[in-house]
C-alpha cells in the first residue's frame, strides 16, 4: 500500500511539472510536500523512540523521503 502511495504521488509530482502554473497546482504540491514531510518525521519519530545504536542509519528511508519533502515545497512556493 505505501509503494502504491508513493507511486501515486510521484505520479501527482510529475503531472505538476508538466502542468500550467495555477493555483490548484500549487496546493496540489504542498499537499505532496506535505505528504512526504510526514512519512520523513514518521520515520524519524520511530527510529528515535527506539533504544537502538546509531539509530538514524537502522531506518534511513527518512534520508530520502526529506529532501523530496524540501524540494517539492520551494517548486510550490
Amino acid at each position: 500500500m505505501v509503494s502504491v502511495d508513493l507511486v501515486l504521488s510521484a505520479a501527482a509530482l510529475v503531472h505538476l511539472a508538466l502542468a500550467d502554473d495555477t493555483s490548484a497546482t500549487a496546493l496540489m504540491a504542498w499537499f505532496v510536500a506535505a505528504h512526504f514531510g510526514a512519512y520523513a518525521v514518521a520515520f524519524l519519530v520511530v527510529t528515535l523512540s527506539v533504544g537502538w545504536p546509531r539509530p538514524l542509519l537502522r531506518l534511513p528511508q527518512w534520508i530520502l523521503l526529506l529532501p523530496v519533502a524540501v524540494l517539492t515545497a520551494a517548486g510550490a512556493a
